[in-house]
């Protein structure tokens, strides 16, 4: 049967080391770590995890020396990137972010063993201060990341200028996923068939055997 659920990633965990992740969920379970974030969507270097109640941030090595000294969130400065890695296939539905400020956009990519499945850039989180973004598109995997937007360079009144400021917390993820119902493989068993069933079946099998019978 397929199953929608909502993982959230809010805690006080606190800012945790270079390489660090967390788990979250049961069944399925998806676990998060932090990384810088290559031009293409794929997955660079490890970086610092942090996780606060309000969602999940991420310094990179530009800024940490043991402890982070910036506002520990995804950014563009980077840039960064959340890696969402989950015990079995799901498909993403939504995702929720914090302290976004109404003009943030974000980065989303699949993986599969192979390697970036698909990237995309420059969506728009909609909301301010709390924010989320619903998919139309429906991707089914098991790796999935979330970034910050890499920087927007533009001609303007003149000069060329580049945007940084995309910045947020990636706070939960709704996603949907195939559960076996203790039936195998999710698919529900045959119907039984009633006693009157199984008479007709074995009248119609003696029916045949005494055809063959006068025929030898």
């Amino acid at each position: 049967m397929t199953v929608t659920d909502t993982i959230w990633f809010g805690g006080n965990a606190g800012q945790l080391g270079v390489g660090a992740t967390m788990t979250f969920g049961t069944s399925p379970t998806v676990t998060a770590s932090g990384h810088s974030l290559n031009s293409n969507g794929s997955i660079g270097a490890n970086q610092a995890l942090g996780q606060w109640d309000v969602g999940l941030g991420v310094c990179s090595s530009l800024k940490w020396n043991g402890s982070c000294n910036e506002n520990h969130m995804v950014d563009s400065d980077g840039p960064e990137v959340i890696k969402l890695e989950f015990s079995q296939s799901v498909t993403i539905k939504k995702l929720w972010f914090s302290y976004v400020d109404g003009d943030d956009d974000f980065s989303f990519s699949v993986y599969d063993s192979s390697g970036v499945v698909a990237n995309y850039g420059n969506i728009d989180i909609l909301g301010s201060g709390y924010g989320s973004y619903t998919f139309n598109q429906e991707w089914t995997a098991q790796s999935f990341g979330v970034g910050a937007q890499s920087q927007t360079c533009s001609w303007y009144f003149g000069s060329y200028t580049c945007d940084t400021n995309d910045a947020f917390k990636l706070k939960g993820v709704e996603f949907s996923y195939t559960r076996d119902d203790g039936e195998g493989n999710g698919e529900p068993e045959p119907v039984p068939l009633p006693a009157s069933g199984l008479l007709l079946i074995a009248g119609l099998g003696a029916v045949a055997g005494m055809k063959r019978r006068r025929k030898a």
